[in-house]
């Protein structure tokens, strides 16, 4: 199944290149960084799970060396994979719009998946039964625990 959305990832690239003026370095980079996040997000389920801690942990550290990779890359360079599609195929303005407006989110992200994956992989592997009363008790809970976190 993967190997398969790899190959629809390769199409796409081949589409996306005949139509944007994008080089062939950019697009190989492309394509490299949507098959990886795919198999990232499918990792990060599958160990989610099965609450694999130790290939968790692996897991984690794999992305975080990717992100140290990529602040190197960045640089060197002085450019994100990203604003290079983004810049080709909009702006340079579009580029900075995106890169500031993603920021908060992506930052939130990084910190929060780790703890909600694990806190999610628990009730996923309970073997009793959640009751309605229970069920109301969780999401109300989580309801309040949103709002007391919105509200600050």
């Amino acid at each position: 199944m993967l190997l398969a959305a790899s190959g629809v990832i390769l199409v796409l690239t081949g589409i996306l290149a005949f139509g944007s003026g994008a080089g062939p370095v950019e697009l190989l980079l492309f394509a490299l960084l949507s098959i990886g996040t795919m198999w990232r997000f499918y990792a990060d389920v599958e160990f989610r799970l099965r609450l694999n801690y130790k290939r968790y942990f692996i897991y984690y550290a794999i992305i975080s060396a990717g992100y140290a990779t990529g602040a190197a890359v960045f640089h060197v360079t002085g450019r994100w994979e990203v604003s290079l599609l983004l810049r080709n195929i909009l702006s340079g303005e579009a580029v900075t719009i995106f890169c500031h407006a993603s920021l908060p989110g992506k930052t939130i992200a990084m910190v929060s998946t780790p703890q909600s994956s694990v806190i999610i992989g628990y009730p996923a592997r309970y073997k009793g039964r959640f009751t309605p009363k229970a069920m109301h008790l969780i999401s109300a809970t989580a309801a309040a625990v949103i709002i007391v976190g919105t509200l600050g």
